[in-house]
């Protein structure tokens, strides 16, 4: 079963009020304990503001409209580019897809 980043969250936040093992606390979620510890990485590293967004300055030329869109390097080495005009509704799904296990 895929789940998306705001499920895997809550079950980091479920096991880290805990008192189970990881071990257990897996067995009783129906996950791995890899994922399980990938997403307790990922929640970490991405404690971001309540929307789930983070300003992003770019330099003058895309303040000024000439830009062709955004290019996100992530620190694995995907890349994502996202062209002009791009709405908040697929900039979430681009989020919530990235936020996913493989």
């Amino acid at each position: 079963m895929r789940r998306n980043r705001s499920e895997w969250k809550g079950i980091v936040e479920r096991y880290e009020s805990g008192k189970l093992t990881k071990r257990e606390f897996c067995r009783r979620e129906g996950v791995s304990e890899p994922s399980l510890t990938r997403w307790i990485k990922i929640v970490a590293s991405n404690e971001v503001g309540s929307s789930g967004f983070v300003e992003i300055v770019g330099d003058a030329a895309e303040r000024d409209g000439d830009s062709n869109g955004v290019t996100v390097r992530l620190p694995d080495g995907m890349v994502i580019e996202i062209g002009v005009g791009a709405d908040r509704e697929l900039l979430s799904w681009v989020a919530d897809l990235v936020g996913r296990p493989v």
